[in-house]
Protein backbone atom coordinates (compact mmCIF):
# COMPACT_ATOMS: atom_id res chain seq x y z
CA UNK A 1 0.00 0.00 0.00
CA UNK A 2 2.65 2.50 0.89
CA UNK A 3 4.59 1.85 -2.46
CA UNK A 4 1.34 2.58 -4.51
CA UNK A 5 1.92 6.55 -3.11
CA UNK A 6 5.02 6.91 -4.82
CA UNK A 7 3.37 5.74 -8.10
CA UNK A 8 3.60 8.35 -11.45
CA UNK A 9 0.54 7.17 -13.49
CA UNK A 10 1.34 9.50 -16.42
CA UNK A 11 5.43 8.80 -16.37
CA UNK A 12 3.90 4.87 -15.58
CA UNK A 13 2.00 5.46 -19.06
CA UNK A 14 4.46 6.54 -21.36
CA UNK A 15 6.89 4.22 -20.51
CA UNK A 16 4.51 1.44 -21.17
CA UNK A 17 4.43 2.68 -24.91
CA UNK A 18 8.19 2.75 -25.19
CA UNK A 19 8.41 -0.62 -23.41
CA UNK A 20 5.91 -2.14 -26.30
CA UNK A 21 7.83 -0.60 -28.68
CA UNK A 22 11.19 -2.03 -27.40
CA UNK A 23 9.52 -5.48 -27.25
CA UNK A 24 8.08 -5.06 -30.92
CA UNK A 25 11.99 -4.59 -32.13
CA UNK A 26 13.47 -7.95 -29.20
CA UNK A 27 11.32 -10.59 -29.27
CA UNK A 28 11.09 -13.28 -31.42
CA UNK A 29 7.63 -12.35 -33.81
CA UNK A 30 6.31 -15.61 -32.30
CA UNK A 31 6.55 -14.54 -29.09
CA UNK A 32 5.43 -11.33 -29.81
CA UNK A 33 2.48 -12.62 -31.41
CA UNK A 34 1.42 -14.93 -28.49
CA UNK A 35 1.68 -12.22 -26.40
CA UNK A 36 -1.16 -10.33 -28.66
CA UNK A 37 -3.44 -12.75 -28.43
CA UNK A 38 -3.20 -13.86 -24.74
CA UNK A 39 -3.81 -10.21 -23.76
CA UNK A 40 -6.70 -9.66 -26.75
CA UNK A 41 -4.26 -7.50 -28.45
CA UNK A 42 -3.21 -5.36 -24.99
CA UNK A 43 -6.86 -4.71 -24.05
CA UNK A 44 -6.76 -7.96 -21.09
CA UNK A 45 -4.93 -5.51 -18.65
CA UNK A 46 -5.02 -8.02 -16.13
CA UNK A 47 -3.17 -10.83 -17.58
CA UNK A 48 -0.98 -8.02 -19.81
CA UNK A 49 1.13 -6.67 -17.04
CA UNK A 50 2.00 -10.57 -15.64
CA UNK A 51 3.02 -11.44 -19.22
CA UNK A 52 5.13 -8.23 -19.21
CA UNK A 53 6.91 -8.90 -16.44
CA UNK A 54 7.64 -12.35 -17.39
CA UNK A 55 8.67 -11.17 -20.91
CA UNK A 56 11.11 -8.85 -19.18
CA UNK A 57 12.69 -11.46 -16.69
CA UNK A 58 13.11 -14.04 -19.90
CA UNK A 59 14.31 -11.49 -22.29
CA UNK A 60 16.82 -9.80 -19.67
CA UNK A 61 15.17 -6.34 -20.98
CA UNK A 62 16.44 -4.74 -17.44
CA UNK A 63 13.35 -2.40 -16.89
CA UNK A 64 14.77 -1.71 -13.53
CA UNK A 65 17.11 0.81 -15.27
CA UNK A 66 15.50 1.95 -18.91
CA UNK A 67 11.86 1.85 -17.30
CA UNK A 68 11.98 2.79 -13.18
CA UNK A 69 8.44 4.16 -13.60
CA UNK A 70 6.81 0.83 -15.47
CA UNK A 71 9.30 -1.37 -12.87
CA UNK A 72 7.77 0.49 -9.99
CA UNK A 73 4.35 -0.69 -10.91
CA UNK A 74 5.28 -4.14 -11.83
CA UNK A 75 6.34 -4.05 -8.35
CA UNK A 76 3.19 -2.89 -6.98
CA UNK A 77 1.19 -5.70 -8.61
CA UNK A 78 3.33 -8.52 -7.74
CA UNK A 79 3.07 -7.42 -4.51
CA UNK A 80 -0.40 -7.20 -4.17
CA UNK A 81 -0.52 -10.63 -6.02
CA UNK A 82 1.20 -11.79 -3.06
CA UNK A 83 -1.09 -11.15 -0.05
CA UNK A 84 -4.00 -13.49 0.54
CA UNK A 85 -6.29 -11.08 2.26
CA UNK A 86 -8.37 -14.52 3.77
CA UNK A 87 -4.91 -16.12 5.14
CA UNK A 88 -4.01 -12.51 6.60
CA UNK A 89 -6.94 -12.65 8.24
CA UNK A 90 -6.67 -15.97 10.01
CA UNK A 91 -2.92 -15.02 11.05
CA UNK A 92 -3.57 -11.99 12.51
CA UNK A 93 -6.19 -13.79 14.68
CA UNK A 94 -4.13 -16.54 15.48
CA UNK A 95 -1.41 -14.05 16.37
CA UNK A 96 -3.30 -11.70 18.63
CA UNK A 97 -3.93 -15.02 20.35
CA UNK A 98 -0.75 -15.99 20.96
CA UNK A 99 0.51 -12.63 22.02
CA UNK A 100 -2.63 -12.71 24.84
CA UNK A 101 -1.18 -16.13 25.87
CA UNK A 102 2.88 -15.45 25.99
CA UNK A 103 2.11 -12.33 27.82
CA UNK A 104 0.41 -14.12 31.24
CA UNK A 105 2.41 -13.94 33.94
CA UNK A 106 0.51 -17.01 35.73
CA UNK A 107 -1.99 -19.22 35.12
CA UNK A 108 -4.66 -17.54 36.01
CA UNK A 109 -3.58 -15.03 33.25
CA UNK A 110 -3.03 -17.96 30.37
CA UNK A 111 -6.38 -19.67 31.53
CA UNK A 112 -8.02 -16.00 30.95
CA UNK A 113 -6.46 -15.94 27.63
CA UNK A 114 -7.26 -18.97 26.95
CA UNK A 115 -10.87 -18.05 27.12
CA UNK A 116 -10.89 -14.92 25.14
CA UNK A 117 -9.27 -16.74 22.34
CA UNK A 118 -11.60 -19.66 22.57
CA UNK A 119 -15.14 -17.37 23.52
CA UNK A 120 -14.34 -16.13 19.77
CA UNK A 121 -15.02 -19.53 18.31
CA UNK A 122 -17.62 -20.05 20.66
CA UNK A 123 -19.55 -17.53 19.29
CA UNK A 124 -18.53 -18.47 15.63
CA UNK A 125 -19.79 -21.70 15.68
CA UNK A 126 -23.25 -21.20 17.21
CA UNK A 127 -23.75 -18.18 14.45
CA UNK A 128 -22.91 -20.80 11.65
CA UNK A 129 -19.77 -18.69 10.91
CA UNK A 130 -16.85 -20.79 11.56
CA UNK A 131 -14.43 -22.07 9.34
CA UNK A 132 -13.43 -26.08 8.79
CA UNK A 133 -10.32 -25.11 9.97
CA UNK A 134 -11.35 -23.67 13.49
CA UNK A 135 -13.85 -25.72 13.80
CA UNK A 136 -11.35 -28.28 14.55
CA UNK A 137 -9.61 -26.43 16.82
CA UNK A 138 -12.94 -26.01 18.71
CA UNK A 139 -13.80 -29.45 18.76
CA UNK A 140 -10.75 -30.38 20.18
CA UNK A 141 -10.51 -27.58 23.18
CA UNK A 142 -14.11 -28.04 24.35
CA UNK A 143 -13.57 -29.64 27.14
CA UNK A 144 -10.86 -27.64 28.11
CA UNK A 145 -13.37 -24.33 27.98
CA UNK A 146 -16.00 -25.93 29.81
CA UNK A 147 -13.20 -27.19 32.27
CA UNK A 148 -12.37 -23.52 33.20
CA UNK A 149 -15.97 -22.16 33.00
CA UNK A 150 -17.06 -24.60 36.08
CA UNK A 151 -14.23 -23.36 37.49
CA UNK A 152 -14.58 -19.20 36.71
CA UNK A 153 -17.77 -18.97 35.72
CA UNK A 154 -20.14 -18.63 38.80
CA UNK A 155 -23.11 -20.30 36.96
CA UNK A 156 -24.30 -23.64 35.31
CA UNK A 157 -25.59 -21.39 31.84
CA UNK A 158 -23.10 -23.33 29.85
CA UNK A 159 -25.13 -26.68 30.77
CA UNK A 160 -28.39 -25.07 28.71
CA UNK A 161 -26.38 -25.28 25.85
CA UNK A 162 -26.00 -29.08 25.53
CA UNK A 163 -29.03 -29.71 23.02
CA UNK A 164 -27.94 -27.23 20.46
CA UNK A 165 -24.22 -29.30 20.64
CA UNK A 166 -25.78 -32.36 19.33
CA UNK A 167 -27.22 -30.71 16.95
CA UNK A 168 -24.68 -28.51 15.54
CA UNK A 169 -22.27 -31.05 15.45
CA UNK A 170 -24.14 -32.90 13.13
CA UNK A 171 -24.61 -30.29 10.84
CA UNK A 172 -20.96 -29.97 10.78
CA UNK A 173 -20.43 -33.37 10.68
CA UNK A 174 -22.51 -33.75 7.76
CA UNK A 175 -20.90 -30.10 5.90
CA UNK A 176 -17.47 -32.32 6.31
CA UNK A 177 -18.78 -35.03 4.60
CA UNK A 178 -20.09 -33.27 1.44
CA UNK A 179 -16.71 -31.98 0.61
CA UNK A 180 -16.23 -36.04 -0.70
CA UNK A 181 -19.77 -36.12 -2.45
CA UNK A 182 -18.83 -32.71 -4.19
CA UNK A 183 -15.70 -34.69 -5.50
CA UNK A 184 -17.76 -37.76 -6.49
CA UNK A 185 -19.76 -35.11 -8.19
CA UNK A 186 -17.62 -33.85 -9.90
CA UNK A 187 -14.61 -36.64 -11.19
CA UNK A 188 -16.67 -39.42 -10.55
CA UNK A 189 -16.41 -42.59 -7.96
CA UNK A 190 -12.45 -43.49 -8.32
CA UNK A 191 -12.07 -40.67 -10.27
CA UNK A 192 -7.98 -39.27 -9.96
CA UNK A 193 -6.62 -35.95 -11.75
CA UNK A 194 -3.07 -36.25 -13.74
CA UNK A 195 -1.46 -33.77 -12.67
CA UNK A 196 1.21 -33.23 -9.82
CA UNK A 197 -0.47 -32.28 -6.60
CA UNK A 198 0.23 -28.14 -5.88
CA UNK A 199 -1.14 -25.67 -4.09
CA UNK A 200 -1.93 -22.81 -7.13
CA UNK A 201 -2.99 -20.39 -5.16
CA UNK A 202 -0.27 -17.92 -5.13
CA UNK A 203 2.67 -19.07 -6.34
CA UNK A 204 1.93 -21.63 -9.25
CA UNK A 205 -1.16 -19.72 -9.96
CA UNK A 206 0.05 -18.52 -13.30
CA UNK A 207 2.00 -22.29 -14.23
CA UNK A 208 -2.19 -23.16 -13.48
CA UNK A 209 -3.76 -20.62 -15.60
CA UNK A 210 -1.58 -21.54 -18.58
CA UNK A 211 -1.82 -25.67 -18.19
CA UNK A 212 -6.00 -24.53 -18.97
CA UNK A 213 -5.45 -24.35 -22.10
CA UNK A 214 -3.93 -27.86 -22.70
CA UNK A 215 -7.06 -29.41 -19.69
CA UNK A 216 -9.15 -32.04 -21.61
CA UNK A 217 -11.77 -30.74 -18.71
CA UNK A 218 -12.18 -27.68 -16.23
CA UNK A 219 -14.21 -28.01 -13.44
CA UNK A 220 -16.07 -25.17 -11.53
CA UNK A 221 -17.17 -25.17 -8.40
CA UNK A 222 -19.18 -22.89 -6.11
CA UNK A 223 -19.31 -23.44 -2.27
CA UNK A 224 -19.51 -21.76 0.40
CA UNK A 225 -16.16 -20.91 2.59
CA UNK A 226 -16.40 -23.77 5.00
CA UNK A 227 -15.73 -26.40 2.47
CA UNK A 228 -12.55 -24.94 0.97
CA UNK A 229 -9.89 -26.38 2.87
CA UNK A 230 -11.38 -29.95 2.70
CA UNK A 231 -11.49 -29.39 -1.20
CA UNK A 232 -7.85 -28.46 -1.39
CA UNK A 233 -6.62 -31.23 0.79
CA UNK A 234 -8.59 -33.85 -1.46
CA UNK A 235 -7.74 -32.32 -5.08
CA UNK A 236 -4.24 -31.95 -3.55
CA UNK A 237 -4.49 -35.86 -2.68
CA UNK A 238 -5.86 -37.33 -5.74
CA UNK A 239 -3.53 -34.72 -7.76
CA UNK A 240 -6.01 -32.43 -9.00
CA UNK A 241 -4.89 -28.66 -10.15
CA UNK A 242 -6.54 -26.05 -8.57
CA UNK A 243 -7.19 -22.20 -8.33
CA UNK A 244 -9.08 -20.44 -5.65
CA UNK A 245 -11.58 -17.47 -6.34
CA UNK A 246 -12.21 -15.68 -3.28
CA UNK A 247 -15.35 -12.93 -3.63
CA UNK A 248 -14.57 -9.05 -2.15
CA UNK A 249 -16.48 -8.51 1.19
CA UNK A 250 -19.78 -6.39 0.15
CA UNK A 251 -20.66 -5.75 3.90
CA UNK A 252 -19.81 -3.98 7.05
CA UNK A 253 -17.01 -6.10 8.50
CA UNK A 254 -16.19 -5.79 12.80
CA UNK A 255 -12.57 -6.46 13.94
CA UNK A 256 -9.70 -7.99 12.15
CA UNK A 257 -12.17 -8.41 9.04
CA UNK A 258 -11.76 -5.05 8.23
CA UNK A 259 -7.91 -5.67 7.60
CA UNK A 260 -9.86 -8.32 4.93
CA UNK A 261 -11.84 -5.53 3.46
CA UNK A 262 -8.94 -3.05 3.36
CA UNK A 263 -7.01 -5.40 1.08
CA UNK A 264 -10.18 -6.37 -0.80
CA UNK A 265 -10.43 -3.08 -1.77
CA UNK A 266 -6.75 -2.36 -2.76
CA UNK A 267 -6.64 -5.21 -5.05
CA UNK A 268 -9.51 -3.94 -6.91
CA UNK A 269 -8.19 -0.73 -6.98
CA UNK A 270 -4.93 -2.22 -8.51
CA UNK A 271 -7.46 -3.89 -11.45
CA UNK A 272 -9.07 -0.66 -11.71
CA UNK A 273 -5.54 1.48 -12.24
CA UNK A 274 -4.06 -1.10 -14.54
CA UNK A 275 -7.41 -0.30 -17.17
CA UNK A 276 -7.29 3.35 -16.49
CA UNK A 277 -3.60 2.79 -16.84
CA UNK A 278 -3.44 0.48 -20.05
CA UNK A 279 -6.23 3.25 -22.30
CA UNK A 280 -3.92 6.12 -21.47
CA UNK A 281 -0.71 4.39 -22.58
CA UNK A 282 -3.13 3.28 -25.84
CA UNK A 283 -4.88 7.01 -26.38
CA UNK A 284 -3.84 7.93 -30.06
CA UNK A 285 -0.90 10.57 -30.83
CA UNK A 286 -2.98 13.07 -32.33
CA UNK A 287 -5.11 12.98 -28.57
CA UNK A 288 -2.27 13.17 -26.86
CA UNK A 289 -0.51 16.18 -29.19
CA UNK A 290 -3.68 18.15 -28.31
CA UNK A 291 -3.40 17.87 -24.89
CA UNK A 292 0.10 19.16 -25.21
Amino acid sequence: MSSEKNLNYKRIASELQQFVTVLKQQLPYSAYAKLLEETNNFNQADKLYLYLMRISKEYNLNVSRNFPRLDDFFTYIDLSRKVNPVELVGEEKRLVNEINFKLAQNQGQRDAAFLLCYFNYFEEYFANKISAEDYGYFVANLPKFKGLWVKYAENDRLAALDPYFSLLNEFYKVNIERNGSFVKNMLGAGAAGQTKPQDAYLDDLSRTVESLKDAEEVKVVVTGGFHTEGLKKIFNEKGISYIIVTPNVTQDTKLSDLVYLKLAKEQSKIAFQAFALLALANQPDNLKAKKK
